[in-house]
């Protein structure tokens, strides 16, 4: 049973909803429920890293590389916790519960592929931008994140 809406404040990231039930338990006054968005704060920090990179890119600092990789980094989590928001707030019950029940098993890429599938969509097309982008920013991500012994110095 979905919570009574009484009253929802947004301030920056966080949504706090005031409700009169979670399930059959009634709430004590002034008890509120907090959404976090993730990707607001995961988006914000990017630009952040952004930034701080193209200005050290003006001094020619050794920063400007750093700064890229932690913004890709960022970029990257916050696309994952913008579908983790979509598949939260937008499938249906069955859906939603089966997307938040493996959320930690699914591959970033699976999890945008089901979005479309999940709500009568056509499906993505990985090959054209911006989804081709998409996979290559994971491509990048996951290098970073796993690194290798041996890592080529350039992409696609």
């Amino acid at each position: 049973m979905k919570p009574k809406v009484f009253q929802a404040i947004r301030q920056g990231g966080l949504m706090l909803i005031r409700v009169d039930k979670v399930g059959e338990r009634a709430i004590t006054e002034g008890e509120f429920r907090i959404n976090t968005n993730s990707f607001h704060f995961l988006s914000d920090d990017a630009a952040m890293y952004l930034k701080y990179s193209e200005e050290a890119a003006q001094e020619n600092s050794y920063n400007n590389r750093r700064h890229s990789r932690s913004a890709i980094l960022f970029y990257v989590m916050a696309l994952e916790a913008l579908a983790n928001m979509v598949h939260r707030d937008f499938f249906p019950k069955a859906w939603r519960d089966y997307a938040l029940e493996n959320e930690r098993a699914l591959s970033l890429k699976d999890k945008f592929a089901i979005i479309p599938l999940v709500l009568g969509k056509p499906p993505i097309e990985w090959d054209t931008p911006p989804w081709s982008l998409l996979t290559e920013l994971i491509s990048i991500r996951n290098d970073f994140v796993h690194p290798k012994s041996r890592r080529y110095a350039y992409y696609k």
